[in-house]
C-alpha cells in the first residue's frame, strides 16, 4: 500500500532498487502546480522552458539511491476549495490545504522532503494537527524565511512558530 503513489514502478530508478534490500519511501512535498505528472508530461511536451529535469528538481535521482520516491499531487478542487484554500493561505502563509490533502502520502513514507519552507511549515503544521500519528523524518529548510521575518504579519507569525514549535525529528 505504501507504493500507491509510487512514479518510478517498472524503470531504470526502480530496477536500480534491486541492489538495496528495502527502499527507504520518501514523499517529496513541493508546492501546488510542481505536480510530478503534470510537470512531466508538459517536459516531454517541450513545454518547460529551460534546462529542467524530468521531474520537478530532481528528486527521482534518489531513486537511484535506494529511496523510493513519491510525489505530492494536485487534487481538483471547486470553487469554494479554491476560495477557501486561498483565504487560509492569505491568513497564514502556508498552503495548508495541498498538505492536508496530501497527508496520507506524507503519513505512508518514512521521510518528507520539502524544497521550500512554506511546503515544510505545511507538513509541520499536518504534523501539530494530527499530533497522535507517528511522524515521518522530515528533511527541510528555512533558507529565505528569516530574511523576511520583519515584514510577516502577526497571523503569518504565528502560524510559522506553530507549526515549528516541536523539532523535524
Amino acid at each position: 500500500m505504501r507504493n500507491r503513489n509510487l512514479l518510478f514502478r517498472g524503470n531504470a530508478a526502480s530496477q536500480s532498487l534491486q541492489n538495496f534490500p528495502k527502499p527507504i519511501h520518501v514523499f517529496v512535498h513541493l508546492a501546488r502546480d510542481y505536480d510530478a505528472r503534470k510537470w512531466e508530461k508538459s517536459w516531454r511536451e517541450g513545454k518547460i522552458i529551460g534546462i529542467n529535469d524530468r521531474m520537478p528538481y530532481g528528486y527521482f535521482r534518489a531513486a537511484g539511491d535506494g529511496c523510493a520516491v513519491s510525489y505530492a499531487q494536485d487534487k481538483s478542487r471547486n470553487k469554494l476549495e479554491r476560495m477557501l484554500g486561498s483565504c487560509v493561505s492569505s491568513l497564514i502563509g502556508i498552503d495548508l490545504v495541498h498538505a492536508w490533502r496530501n497527508r496520507n502520502g506524507i503519513y505512508a513514507a518514512e521521510a518528507v522532503w520539502t524544497h521550500t519552507e512554506l511546503q515544510s511549515l505545511a507538513v509541520l503544521l499536518v504534523f501539530e494537527i494530527l499530533f497522535w500519528k507517528p511522524r515521518p523524518k522530515l528533511i527541510a529548510q528555512s533558507v529565505w524565511l528569516m530574511d523576511r521575518w520583519q515584514s510577516l504579519g502577526r497571523a503569518r507569525r504565528g502560524s510559522f512558530r506553530a507549526s515549528s514549535r516541536r523539532p523535524m525529528f
